[in-house]
């Protein structure tokens, strides 16, 4: 009967252990994929602050001069043109980086959105790269010393989640809505663009027209102006992060879910060593209580004596 009992308590101590293993193995798996995706999220980021927001591109073909091709390319924190074709060295561009004070007169529409969603798009990148480091931390100490403390890490790890899922759609959303009214704000649809443009940069974020004319414009005969804009690099970037960054909800809901079961196993340790009290033997006694005159009445059926050192 003994031996019987032996071997329940120790099939429910080693299923005990084995779920509780797997818990820390499906906990682990996850944390590892949700790094990863974290990481690529922050590749993106990266991408999305250093690359340009926004290009306007005009391309100029006539009889005279052929085909030439040139950009203008806005980033919060400068302004950089390309130019190619003979039509450069008649313009007199000057391809490059420059300030945004060298290239227009009046931005401060436009460069008040485009540093607020920099700065918004910061923020998130902060966010992801903390998300990666405890979560680092979290898989490592989950099984040492800090069990508790990873545990909690993982638990948190939803909030940012939603937190970087939000302020990337914001960022996402608010440029393309906002940014032709900044333009038109600051003057850059003029009325002589408007004979021309039915449609322009301050009407809609994205869009093309075309101007054509088979006679003698400026002193070119056949000229043709195609004229193209809307957000580039560094908005695709940020509208992929935000694709890539919606994995991040279920990932971390499921590593929360099974931290949170995880700790509940906690409360009921198999491995902790079992506690006894131990208490004087009272050689004194009572009346209404004789004292302990051996260990047979203590421990009835030990005597200390019938064991011998050879």
């Amino acid at each position: 009967m003994c031996n019987f009992y032996v071997l329940v308590v120790t099939i429910v101590c080693i299923g005990c252990c084995s779920f509780i293993m797997a818990m820390e193995a499906c906990v682990r798996l996850v944390a590892v994929l949700t790094v990863g995706v974290s990481l690529a999220v922050l590749a993106l980021l990266v991408g999305g602050l250093s690359a340009p927001w926004y290009r306007t591109t005009i391309e100029v073909t006539s009889s005279r001069l052929g085909e030439d091709v040139f950009s203008i390319y806005r980033h919060p924190f400068f302004i950089y043109t390309s130019c190619s074709g003979d039509f450069c060295n008649f313009a007199g561009a000057n391809p490059g980086f420059h300030a945004w004070s060298d290239v227009f007169d009046d931005y401060s529409h436009q460069l008040t959105l485009y540093v607020i969603l920099w700065i918004l798009t910061a923020i998130v990148g902060v966010i992801i790269a903390f998300e990666v480091l405890t979560l680092v931390w979290a898989t490592i100490a989950v099984n040492r010393d800090k069990r508790k403390c990873a545990i909690s890490m993982f638990l948190w790890s939803p909030l940012y989640a939603l937190a970087v899922v939000v302020l990337l759609f914001i960022v996402v959303l608010i440029f393309p809505v906002c940014v032709p009214s900044t333009m038109y704000n600051d003057g850059e649809c003029t009325a002589d663009a408007a004979d021309y443009y039915y449609e322009s940069p301050c009407n809609q974020p994205f869009g093309s027209t075309w101007f054509g004319n088979t006679g003698d414009d400026w002193g070119f005969r056949g000229l043709s102006v195609w004229t193209s804009w809307g957000p580039t690099t560094a908005w695709f970037c940020l509208l992929t992060a935000l694709i890539v960054s919606v994995v991040l909800i279920p990932l971390t809901v499921v590593m929360g879910l099974v931290s949170c079961r995880l700790n509940k196993t906690d409360d009921i340790n198999v491995f902790a060593p079992p506690s006894f009290d131990y208490y004087p033997v009272d050689t004194t006694g009572t009346a209404s209580q004789p004292a302990v005159q051996s260990f047979d009445q203590f421990v009835p059926g030990y005597n200390p004596g019938n064991f011998t050192l050879n």
